[in-house]
């Protein structure tokens, strides 16, 4: 550790090891809207739908979705910041959840979203 022997301005960035005060550019997010249509759902979405994954810890009720129209169909639009992420919809936090019948898309049970960058010019 250095001494100090004068007035001295520490730079760093937050969450990042860097001690130079050169802070990492942030990840672009990709806003994603995910909808899951709960019509055939038989018990009660009263106490909310809910997105969980590795992108919020599997929280339970941190990501509500919304069905504002009353249509059955609930949403969220998030931005994840992740090149690749596992997540399942969940009733009421984690009293219910959705069980997969094992498809392409599954990892583990969950489901599973891998991003790619498609950069367009013109």
């Amino acid at each position: 550790m250095p001494t100090l022997t004068g007035d001295t301005t520490l730079l760093f960035c937050f969450g990042a090891c860097t001690t130079d005060g050169t802070c990492p550019t942030p990840a672009t997010p990709n806003y994603v809207t995910f909808a899951v249509d709960m019509n055939q759902y038989a018990g009660s979405t009263a106490n909310g739908v809910f997105i969980n994954g590795t992108f919020n810890g599997w929280c339970g009720s941190c990501n509500a979705m919304d069905d504002s129209d009353s249509d059955g169909v609930w949403m969220v639009t998030l931005p994840l910041t992740q090149d690749s992420i596992e997540y399942k919809f969940t009733v009421d936090g984690w009293n219910d959840q959705d069980v997969l019948i094992a498809r392409f898309f599954l990892y583990k049970n969950n489901r599973k979203l891998v991003f790619t960058r498609t950069v367009f010019s013109h």
